[in-house]
């Protein structure tokens, strides 16, 4: 409005004053929507709604010959979120905090020119371009303010020429330091594997959930470790350890990631969230994790550093089995299935599996349950499966997990505790040896946290 009346009011200083403060009313939520290095404060959902109505005016500026909103460092940084972020499957992105799987990527195209960016290009061919219903495409569904057909129409032929993250050879781990975000893959391929490690970082406006530590963990179109997002606020709605069955009583609106070592085969991440549960008989809580970026066989090791103040006390170990196939999650097609030796869930509508390899300092007695969400007050129940691990110990209970994604007929390792921070995993091929403090092995050691692989014979 501000620039549709410019020159046609008589009073050129009122209109200056209209247009500094819109302008500045943008440059504030860029500047609290997202963080110095891109990541989105609120997820991919509501980000996305933002991006999307902010392209109108900083178009408009830019023609008029008005300030360049696209210059701002938050906004050219963001896409790499959606990037990092963006579920293997196509199936939209990782809903990280009270969001949902679905963005509004009909504006990706505009900044794939502005930026000259061909990665976003190839983003929204993979998704948009092929994904979206075709009600949002002609502007008669839920989306209908939000048509997609113009966008194609005005940005798609200017937009430059698709073309991969892989092709770019863009990293495989990306932090956002102060959303407090560590995604990992092995890569953009359709099958691949995306674990997205949430601690702090929650918005000091805006939607936030107590689910620091918190990871989510994809393989093709599943969930097999989701984030139950809109209604799920709660700790014991995310993949966290709850403290004698009590999950976090304080949000942290700064970054809890308190390491980052990315690498060429494996990346290491840690978050720190003990404070958050307010219980001053919990001294520590810190979560690690090691991703190996393996192209045919990823995975994942996660490991728990709980102290508490030596009285007994229980620990429980929470998955979520929750599915990314539709606009709001559910438990619809996942299996969880706590017979066998290990814990397994299996994405019915997929194939793909995850194998749960856990260690304590107790053995851990698993379980699954029900958990139903709202995502408002009024909205129908949505019911999902939960994994279970209970430990009730004196001592630190130490929990060390190897999240094994497959398909049946692929190979699954035999996995061994060398130490109470430390596996040994035996491949067909190979044998890693994953640690969180000081290791050995009969094939390899090391000092601290580390990732070491070793090829079979050698």
């Amino acid at each position: 409005m501000t620039l549709a009346v410019w020159g046609e009011t008589g009073n050129a200083e009122l209109e200056k004053q209209w247009l500094e403060t819109f302008i500045g009313g943008i440059e504030q939520y860029l500047d609290i929507g997202i963080g110095p290095d891109g990541g989105a404060l609120e997820g991919a959902g509501y980000t996305s709604a933002c991006l999307y109505y902010l392209c109108f005016p900083a178009e408009a500026l830019r023609r008029a010959g008005g300030k360049d909103l696209y210059q701002h460092e938050r906004l050219k940084k963001v896409w790499d979120y959606y990037l990092y972020e963006m579920l293997p499957g196509r199936n939209y992105y990782d809903n990280t905090n009270d969001s949902f799987f679905h963005a509004h990527t009909a504006p990706f195209l505009l900044f794939a020119n502005v930026y000259n960016r061909p990665e976003l290009t190839w983003m929204w061919e993979e998704i948009s371009g092929r994904l979206t219903d075709p009600a949002d495409v002609y502007g008669d569904g839920r989306n209908a303010a939000q048509p997609i057909l113009n966008y194609i129409l005005l940005w798609y032929g200017a937009a430059p020429k698709a073309q991969s993250p892989d092709d770019l050879e863009m990293p495989l781990s990306r932090r956002f330091a102060r959303r407090g975000l560590v995604a990992m893959r092995n890569g953009w391929g359709k099958d691949g594997c995306l674990m997205s490690f949430t601690c702090g970082g929650n918005p000091e406006y805006g939607h936030g959930q107590y689910d620091s530590a918190h990871f989510a963990f994809y393989r093709g179109n599943s969930a097999l470790a989701g984030d139950t997002g809109y209604g799920g606020g709660q700790s014991e709605d995310h993949n966290t350890v709850l403290f004698d069955g009590e999950g976090q009583k304080l949000k942290c609106p700064k970054g809890r990631i308190i390491a980052f070592d990315p690498g060429r085969q494996a990346t290491y991440a840690a978050g720190r969230a003990g404070d958050l549960y307010h219980n001053k008989a919990l001294k520590k809580a810190d979560r690690h994790i090691y991703f190996v970026h393996d192209q045919d066989h990823p995975y994942a090791v996660v490991f728990d550093d709980l102290e508490a103040d030596g009285e007994e006390h229980g620990y429980t170990w929470v998955l979520q089995g929750v599915n990314s196939h539709g606009f709001m999650m559910s438990g619809e097609g996942i299996e969880i299935d706590v017979a066998g030796e290990h814990p397994m869930i299996t994405d019915n509508k997929t194939g793909w599996k995850m194998r749960i390899v856990m260690f304590a300092v107790e053995t851990p007695e698993f379980s699954s349950d029900v958990k139903e969400i709202r995502w408002n007050r009024t909205a129908k129940a949505v019911p999902h499966p939960r994994l279970l691990a209970n430990i009730r110990t004196e001592e630190a209970p130490a929990i060390l997990t190897a999240l094994l994604p497959h398909k049946d007929g692929m190979p699954l390792p035999r996995v061994e505790r060398v130490a109470s921070h430390a596996l040994r995993l035996e491949w067909p091929n190979y044998i890693d040896l994953i640690a969180f403090g000081p290791a050995r092995t009969g094939e390899a050691e090391t000092q601290g946290p580390g990732f070491v692989r070793t090829p079979r014979g050698e």
